[in-house]
């Protein structure tokens, strides 16, 4: 007869507190190897940045660079649309809230004249986060919803299944 072990309480804790600390550890891991740096070079993506703060345009163009990309930045939706029909973009991380033309009707226009089979994987990337804004999001069906401040961690998440459903892979 095979003996279990009972994990409760403070050993439950205690092994919940291991695993939450290696998966850290595998992501720092995997961020300080040199393939961590090169995701953009082994799955190129042609990625589109639409935000009208200057700090947001550069944090996320940090975190980009980090992982191997390169991106263009659009100052508000309209800019966002117009570079869209310029070079088609792989992947667009949109902010919801700018002049002149807001995320949401920039990603009206990018969808209402874009063949579905030509679609970038479309980022919501935004501080508008009540059930009631992600409720919109999704109705616009969107591939991804992620709350601003981005970190790597999240940014690496999301390029990873944009790469997998941009290249029919499974795995990266």
């Amino acid at each position: 007869m095979s003996k279990r072990k009972n994990i409760c309480g403070e050993d439950l804790t205690e092994n919940l507190r291991r695993l939450n600390m290696e998966r850290k550890k595998v992501f720092k891991e995997y961020q300080s190897e040199e393939r961590y740096a090169e995701l953009g070079v082994n799955y190129p993506l042609k990625i589109l940045i639409a935000d009208d703060q200057l700090i947001n345009q550069k944090l996320m163009a940090s975190l980009l660079n980090k992982l191997g990309f390169d991106s263009v930045v659009a100052n508000n939706g309209r800019e966002a649309v117009e570079c869209f029909r310029n070079e088609k973009f792989d992947l667009i991380f949109m902010d919801i809230e700018m002049p002149v033309m807001n995320g949401i009707e920039a990603i009206e226009a990018i969808l209402s004249s874009t063949p579905k089979d030509q679609l970038p994987y479309i980022v919501v990337y935004t501080t508008k986060f009540t059930e009631e804004d992600v409720k919109k999001y999704t109705a616009l069906e969107v591939d991804c919803i992620i709350h601003k401040p981005a970190n790597l961690e999240k940014v690496f998440t999301t390029l990873s299944t944009a790469i997998k459903k941009n290249y029919q892979i499974n795995e990266i």
